[in-house]
């Protein structure tokens, strides 16, 4: 039912959300779409969810709800923190909220279901055996739900790659959930699955809708959780390999995202365009292809979970370290590893502290300003900040302009220009003009300037809303 629910309701969604021109614009050199496309396919996601489970809860047979009812806690964990996140992430689809009210907000919902009872209190570590985490139970069970929720949010780069992904964790886990006696969870899952395929019929390559932070955050904690419920008992703690092979692909992808962005003193919350997927991309793969790539990986990894979850031992173990090590090897081939000592990362570090610290000041500077011409004179530093050689800043309904150019410059080749819309939708903009050689822009000036205009937004709303 989910299933048919979801082709339903996505094509609905879809059309909604150009009608009130709720869309993800192609405003970044990260985007790999030229078109604007709607990006609450989420919605449809969740509605189709929530509504065959209700249905299975209160109007299927007898037996069907009394498995449901017998077990309230466990279906109040999974879809109660589900529904939280969603909500979180139809606002930030909306409301565009800051990287640190997010991370909040799913901490909340994370230490939420460790006090509901949904925990780890001990893992199994080959060669290791037993360990009790004690104290620790509470920030592992708190790193292992947020760590998800946002993997699964970072890998949301491709059309249909997230919810491939998550499609095919969902489809073990309901297995191994099947196979261990635990139909509430297993049946929960299926009808999470089959709203995620209906949703894929419009988001697979080329994509008409995306599942936005709604989507990728509701299904990154039904698979989070949903792996501690199937695998977390009190008396058969959790082995480590099944849930991190399950989730292996968007939890390397999002590891590697953390190392980089630290490696290059960037803000651990900066988007990027050096994902996995995106270095398949510039290898010279089509994006169809890339996902049906990833997902062929995804899959080999979920099938070595359940070889683990129901086999194990050392012949399991060997295949899945000559996977890793076939997958590592493939990552240095399309140059996503073994580049950052090419690139001068002392350098590059240095020049990112650089940059955060002017976008530091010039926040601080924002806040303090009065009325819209100061505003727009506080915008003088960027040339310097970026190395342009010009900057022009406009709020055409109050009629004002401002061009800055930048101190010196030694370049004097073939302008590059950038336009950056501030508001959504835009009411004023900043255009930067550079003359040193670039013919696309450069990530970390994107990021800064986007941060300052992210200011500009706030202080210009609170002097004229």
């Amino acid at each position: 039912m989910s299933l048919a629910l979801s082709l339903v309701l996505t094509a609905a969604v879809r059309d909604f959300a150009l009608r009130r021109q709720l869309l993800d614009t192609a405003d970044s050199s990260r985007k790999l779409h030229s078109r604007n496309i709607p990006r609450l396919g989420g919605i449809a996601i969740v509605c189709a969810f929530f509504i065959a489970l209700a249905k299975g809860m209160f109007f299927d047979g007898d037996l069907v709800r009394s498995a449901f009812l017998h077990d309230p806690l466990r279906v109040a964990t999974l879809g109660g923190g589900a529904a939280a996140l969603a909500l979180l992430g139809l606002a930030d689809d909306l409301r565009n909220l800051s990287a640190r009210w997010k991370l909040l907000g799913q901490i909340g919902v994370a230490a939420g279901v460790f006090a509901a009872g949904t925990r780890i209190t001990a893992v199994v570590c080959p060669g290791v055996g037993r360990v009790e985490l004690s104290a620790f139970a509470l920030p592992v069970t708190v790193l292992w739900i947020v760590g998800v929720v946002n993997a699964m949010n970072l890998i949301d780069g491709l059309d249909g790659l997230a919810g491939g992904v998550s499609a095919l964790a969902l489809g073990t886990i309901a297995g191994i959930a099947a196979f261990s006696g635990d139909l509430v969870t297993a049946a929960i899952l299926v009808v999470a699955l089959g709203a995620v395929l209906g949703f894929l019929r419009y988001n697979f390559h080329p994509a008409s809708i995306f599942m936005g932070d709604a989507g990728s955050m509701f299904l990154g904690y039904l698979v989070a959780v949903s792996a501690l419920v199937v695998c977390q008992e009190p008396s058969n703690p959790v082995a480590m390999e099944v849930p991190l092979a399950i989730l292996a692909l968007p939890i390397a992808d999002t590891s590697l995202s953390i190392a980089r962005r630290i490696l290059r003193g960037r803000s651990i919350f900066s988007a990027d365009r050096e994902h996995i997927h995106h270095a398949l991309l510039d290898a010279g793969i089509s994006h169809r292809q890339a996902v049906l790539i990833l997902c062929g990986v995804s899959a080999l990894f979920c099938a070595v979970a359940l070889a683990a979850a129901f086999a194990g031992g050392p012949f399991v173990a060997a295949v899945a370290f000559a996977l890793c090590a076939c997958a590592a090897l493939a990552l240095r081939k399309v140059r996503f590893l073994g580049s950052e000592g090419r690139r001068g990362l002392g350098e590059e570090r240095r020049r990112n502290r650089a940059l955060r610290d002017a976008v530091k000041t010039m926040a601080g500077r924002l806040r303090g300003a009065t009325t819209v011409p100061e505003v727009l004179e506080l915008l003088a530093p960027i040339p310097e900040v970026v190395s342009a050689r010009r900057m022009v800043a406009f709020v055409p309904a109050a009629g004002l302009r401002r061009d800055f150019h930048a101190g010196h410059s030694t370049h004097d080749g073939p302008v590059f220009s950038a336009r950056f819309d501030i508001g959504r939708p835009a009411f004023a903009d900043v255009e930067v003009h550079w003359n040193d050689g670039r013919n696309r822009i450069d990530r970390d000036d994107e990021i800064a300037i986007q941060r300052i205009c992210v200011f500009v937004e706030r202080a210009l709303r609170r002097i004229d809303p």
